[in-house]
């Protein structure tokens, strides 16, 4: 799979990363977002031949300096997803290759290949991202900091495993496919835990909503009845006040009135 190493592919997953975070944060790139872009993209090609794999470090870096401009707090947790998305779609590719025996035909197709499966993978993953990520902001998580970074960190942190543990080559074939099954199943794994997780949040914040609201509504009530119950009072000591009143003017007696207010 030496073919797949070059320059190529190296720009190919630039572009792919910021076509995945454009689909997740469902956003439109002006004229200077292109130019930045592929300043960021040719500066990691370039680290690449230096720094081998850890050049793709400072193209995270720079993309998450570019969109934090943009979507602050969001930012972190699109880049990394975005990654997690392109080692998906990078497994998924391979893993074909292996199965059909692709590496045999024309360097031409073989690299087109690559691009479709890659491109078709990692856009269809996009999509279900930025659905989340739209239930996500509807939500009261989406206001919540603590639970954003700690997904963002808990992503990065899989992303840290992935990179610390990726082979650098491999013989066999079949020893191969066992290290790309594996990394694809433990990638959707990680995805799942995130959505149960999250799922679970939303309703224990959900259930301490509905308990405050009933709490604040059964306070207001009380408030409420104190109130009608002062107002009852009054009522009552205005009409003893009034009948008292008429029964001194109907009697004529002023003085008597005058004393009463007295």
């Amino acid at each position: 799979m030496e073919l797949l190493n070059g320059s190529f592919i190296t720009i190919f997953q630039g572009v792919m990363l910021f076509i995945i975070a454009k689909i997740i944060l469902n956003m439109k790139y002006a004229a200077k977002d292109l130019l930045y872009i592929l300043l960021i993209i040719l500066s990691g090609s370039i680290c690449y031949y230096f720094f081998n794999r850890f050049a793709l470090f400072i193209v995270i870096l720079a993309a998450i300096f570019y969109f934090y401009k943009k979507v602050k707090l969001y930012s972190f947790l699109t880049i990394i997803g975005s990654i997690l998305i392109l080692y998906l779609s990078s497994m998924a590719s391979l893993l074909m290759f292996l199965l059909f025996d692709i590496r045999s035909f024309n360097i031409i197709i073989v690299n087109l290949v690559y691009v479709l499966i890659f491109a078709s993978v990692s856009i269809v993953c996009s999509l279900f991202l930025r659905y989340l990520i739209k239930i996500l902001r509807q939500s009261y998580l989406s206001t919540n900091k603590i639970y954003i970074t700690i997904v963002a960190l808990f992503l990065f942190f899989t992303f840290i495993i992935l990179f610390s543990f990726m082979p650098s080559s491999i013989d066999k074939s079949s020893t191969f496919k066992l290290v790309i099954v594996v990394y694809v199943a433990f990638i959707l794994a990680i995805v799942i835990l995130v959505i149960v997780i999250s799922i679970s949040v939303l309703r224990e914040m959900r259930y301490k909503r509905q308990m405050q609201e009933i709490d604040h509504y059964y306070k207001y009530t009380l408030r409420i009845e104190k109130i009608n119950n002062d107002m009852r009072k009054f009522r009552h000591d205005y009409i003893n006040i009034l009948l008292s009143m008429s029964e001194y003017i109907r009697d004529d007696d002023m003085p008597g009135l005058k004393s009463y207010f007295d």
